[in-house]
């Protein structure tokens, strides 16, 4: 069988396409809406970096969402635009706000080396981007990786 989409199955075909999906990755119906703030990034550290962010729920009734982590790779790497790698169910009553946190790794930034046989985060600036769907990512930020880092590092 032959698979050639590659990497881009699913949400990464519409982003990679720029096709706009009638319900996106994520796409919930809900009787309250959200909005997302104060997007902190914090440093890659230990192969690790803390991202938060805001959740405020602008409607009338209390409701849930589901904050969604993607990262976007340097555009040298050739991996789909944007990659979930974290989510997080939020709770809130009418006008409340909350936090939501995720751990980024130097792992969730690595892609497949065929020629090491290995998973390699190249050194670049690599997007990071929170919403609540594959097409609602209203909050932005950046983390550097300043030389690659191979999967036995990583651990």
């Amino acid at each position: 069988m032959q698979y050639s989409e590659g990497l881009d199955i699913g949400y990464r075909w519409y982003d990679a396409t720029n096709t706009a999906p009638l319900f996106p990755f994520g796409f919930g119906l809900s009787y309250t809406s959200f909005s997302y703030s104060n997007l902190q990034v914090g440093a890659l550290s230990g192969n690790r970096a803390t991202v938060t962010a805001t959740v405020t729920n602008t409607g009338s009734r209390a409701g849930t969402d589901v904050a969604q982590l993607y990262v976007g790779d340097p555009a040298a790497a050739g991996e789909p635009p944007h990659q979930l790698k974290g989510f997080q169910r939020i709770t809130l009553n009418p006008g409340a706000s909350g936090t939501v946190t995720f751990t980024v790794t130097a792992h969730d930034l690595a892609s497949w080396d065929t020629t090491s046989s290995n998973w390699i985060a190249q050194a670049g600036s690599y997007q990071v981007l929170v919403g609540n769907s594959s097409r609602n990512l209203p909050l932005t930020g950046t983390i550097t990786l300043n030389s690659a880092v191979t999967a036995n590092a990583m651990d």
